[in-house]
């Protein structure tokens, strides 16, 4: 024997459907490094002795009656156990739960079906439900006739009475107010209106008519004319006044051109395209045309942009247009 405790497997045995324990063993310890003996088993050689001989006599036997009791336990449950309980489950336990499937609970069933719930609902309901839907068809019944209608015909009759003692009476004292209105209040006011009233309001706006004329239309009119000679002669000088500045600031501008009939060959006596209006065709030729706004060198055309102060009553518009016509 020696020092280290011996590694048995285990005992062979039928497989089980569950694994096997996992067995923990001890594993040999590794010699010291130091010496090559063990210093227990130097220096306490009797333990060492003790505890083997204890081991062999009770550790020993009690292991093999354990291993001994498993195996036995394993056979028994493989080759005895489990065959009885398929035999038991096939033969007996499967027969038994069938037999009282099949004679015990469907007939049971059947018996509370058709002895206990199927009565039940057939007295529920012939004997209870029916009679009371035929109670509630009764009180509706006694409801509707004895109740509902008595109240509807009250209903109508107070309606009637209503309309015909309260309503009607009404109306007929509504139009014959309307009636006496109209009558004895709206018809005489509306004749003093129109022949009472309208005479002197006629007459009275004539008046006030025939005083805006005189007092202040004639006079506004008066004055107008007054001093329409004083307005003439202010429009001729404003007039004057524009056409110099005018003719001035052209001179100014084309003065390096040359002079001033030059100009008017290279621009050809037309309108300058930016400017928006047209020179007459006569300027520089010793005076508008004769027929022109009575030969005024005041007048000149319209598209210009100057005013016409001669044209003796005529409109400038055809004056300066029949000018031009004249001057082609």
């Amino acid at each position: 024997m020696t020092d280290h405790p011996t590694l048995r497997p285990p005992l062979p045995g039928p497989p089980t459907d569950r694994p096997a324990t996992p067995m923990v063993t001890l594993a040999a310890r590794a010699p010291s490094a130091v010496g090559t003996t063990e210093p227990d088993t130097v220096a306490l050689p009797l333990v060492a002795a003790v505890a083997r001989g204890v081991a062999l006599v009770f550790v020993l036997p009690v292991r093999l009656l354990w291993e001994l009791i498993a195996a036995a336990g394993r056979l028994l449950g493989r080759y005895l156990l489990t065959p009885v309980g398929r035999f038991l489950r096939d033969w007996l336990v499967a027969p038994l739960v069938w037999a009282l499937d099949r004679l015990v609970w469907r007939p049971l069933l059947w018996c509370a079906d058709h002895l206990l719930w199927r009565p039940l609902r057939w007295v529920a309901r012939n004997l209870v439900w029916v009679p009371l839907v035929w109670l509630a068809r009764g009180v509706a019944w006694v409801a509707r006739n004895l109740v509902w209608v008595p109240l509807v015909w009250l209903g109508r009759g107070v309606a009637w009475v209503t309309r015909t003692l309260v309503w009607l009476p009404l109306v007929w004292l509504a139009y014959a107010f309307a009636w006496a209105v109209r009558t004895i209040l709206w018809t005489p006011l509306v004749w003093l209106a129109r022949h009472g009233l309208r005479p002197p309001l006629v007459a009275l706006g004539r008046v006030l008519v025939w005083l805006a004329e005189h007092l202040v239309v004639r006079p506004l009119r008066w004055l107008g004319a007054a001093l329409a000679p004083a307005g003439r002669l202010l429009r001729r000088g404003a007039a004057a006044l524009a056409g110099a500045v005018g003719v001035a600031l052209v001179a100014l501008a084309w003065g390096s051109g040359g002079s001033w009939s030059a100009w008017r060959g290279e621009s050809g006596g037309s309108s300058s395209g930016s400017a928006g209006w047209s020179w007459p065709r006569w300027w520089g030729r010793g005076g508008p045309p004769a027929g022109c706004c009575g030969g005024s060198t005041d007048c000149c055309c319209a598209r210009s942009g100057w005013g016409c102060a001669g044209c003796g009553g005529t409109p400038y518009v055809r004056c300066c247009r029949a000018a031009a016509g004249s001057g082609r």
